[in-house]
């Protein structure tokens, strides 16, 4: 029986920046995700990012795979119209397979590095928040990146050309990106862990068992959505403007206010009233898309309790949030 493949090491990664006619100097490990490890590899011009996918043998028991097709026709119609996002450069299906230096056993992707620190990171409490300009150019660039067109629902399709969701309709969508996620998942609100732990929330949760059903209409407008905007994602500069924003790897066809939802479960909802500043010009349009946000938000809460409850930590941040926001998913919705 074979060996499973083993992730490249830096001869391995400067290989792949070799085989894509790329001179580089130096690597050195970047990130390790559940998908993908990456590695920064300088060149002669500038720093480039080569991704790997995990092999089976070291991914998690859900396996996600990289999808560094789908990442490419993304950046490479994103790119263009905001250069604050990386830039496709050559995936392993670019190379001629007798040349790929992991003779094909795991696939890879090179893009450009896009430096900056953490959104938040560092930025002490104060009035303004150092982190609002960069949140409201976030807006802009979530503007154009919900603009791109898109078919299907979900995670998208490992290929190449116009961005496309798996599945086809908006339910099972999210089900594909968010496991378990209620009440999409057609479990009962008592069986959810939640029930037990913060049954004065129960009541006020299942009302909204019929507002979130809703999200699951065909009809609903679409758009590729980044999936993940956490601190770790959405870069800055020194001077508080916005660097870029980086890892596609959980992009999604949804309805836009997912991203709008997920911003705020990672950063406040001050700071998303200040990235709808950037995101959509009309005050009227801006309320209707922080309610919608707020209601979503709840569900992305649920979700990471049941993560964090399956995996053992507490639910007492998702907890905070759901009681924070529901009155106000709730009074929206009446």
């Amino acid at each position: 029986m074979a060996a499973p493949p083993a992730l490249p090491d830096e001869h391995g990664v400067t290989a792949i920046a070799r085989a894509c006619g790329l001179t580089p100097r130096a690597a050195a490990p970047l990130a390790d995700g559940v998908s993908t490890v990456a590695w920064r590899v300088e060149t002669g011009g500038e720093a480039l990012v080569v991704s790997v996918e995990r092999p089976a043998s070291l991914a998690g028991p859900r396996r996600v795979r990289a999808a560094f097709e789908a990442r490419a026709s993304l950046l490479e119609r994103l790119h263009p119209r905001d250069p604050r996002v990386p830039r496709a450069i050559v995936t392993h299906a670019d190379v001629d397979p007798r040349a790929d230096p992991l003779g094909g056993r795991l696939p890879w992707a090179v893009t450009s590095f896009v430096d900056g620190r953490p959104l938040g990171a560092g930025d002490p409490p104060a009035r303004p928040d150092p982190r609002e300009r960069a949140a409201r150019e976030l807006g802009t660039l979530l503007r154009a990146l919900h603009a791109l067109p898109a078919s299907g629902w979900g995670m998208l399709a490992d290929e190449r050309g116009a961005p496309r969701g798996v599945a086809g309709e908006p339910a099972k969508g999210l089900l594909v990106r968010w496991p378990g996620l209620w009440p999409f998942d057609g479990r009962p609100l008592i069986a959810h862990p939640i029930a037990p732990a913060a049954p004065h929330l129960v009541g006020a949760l299942a009302a909204l068992r019929e507002p979130l059903l809703r999200w699951g209409d065909p009809t609903l407008a679409r758009a590729i959505c980044h999936g993940d905007l956490t601190p770790t994602h959405v870069l800055s500069s020194p001077d508080g403007a916005l660097a870029g924003l980086i890892d596609f790897g959980d992009a999604m066809v949804a309805a836009p206010a997912w991203d709008l939802a997920g911003f705020a479960w990672h950063h406040g909802w001050p700071l998303l009233s200040t990235l709808l500043e950037g995101y959509e010009p009309r005050r009227l349009r801006r309320e209707i898309l922080l309610a919608e946000a707020q209601q979503l938000s709840i569900a992305l809460a649920l979700r990471y309790y049941d993560r964090d409850a399956a995996s053992g930590r507490g639910g007492e941040r998702a907890v905070r949030f759901i009681e924070e926001t529901l009155p106000l998913a709730i009074r929206r919705d009446a």
